[in-house]
């Protein structure tokens, strides 16, 4: 009888051990996912980051190039402007020279 308690006994803290070590299994199985889901989750917010600042580098490069070509724009009208101008000047140039070049003027 003695040797039926030892062994309900010992299959009792066999059965206690082998449940123990199945949790400690189950909480280092559970950290390791715990683990990687971190590891994943750090990647993605890093890559999600990269792709904002990409987006905004891409932005200002869409805004500079619309300033840019609105400078551009203004010069050209301004040189167009100028070129008038200077027509203009001619103009006055040779109207001027072609009255000191008259007959009248000059015999008055």
């Amino acid at each position: 009888m003695e040797t039926g308690n030892n062994r309900r006994i010992t299959q009792s803290r066999d059965a206690e051990t082998m449940s123990q070590k199945m949790e400690r299994k189950e909480a280092i199985k559970q950290k390791k996912l715990l683990g990687l889901l971190k590891k994943v989750h750090s990647q993605a917010q890093r890559e999600e980051q990269a792709h904002e600042h990409f987006e905004r580098r891409i932005q200002e490069a869409e805004q500079t190039r619309v300033a840019k070509e609105a400078e551009v724009t203004a010069m050209i009208r301004e040189s167009a402007l100028l070129m008038q101008h200077l027509k203009a000047l001619k103009g006055e140039q040779i109207a001027t020279q072609d009255l000191v070049k008259s007959p009248i003027l000059r015999y008055g």
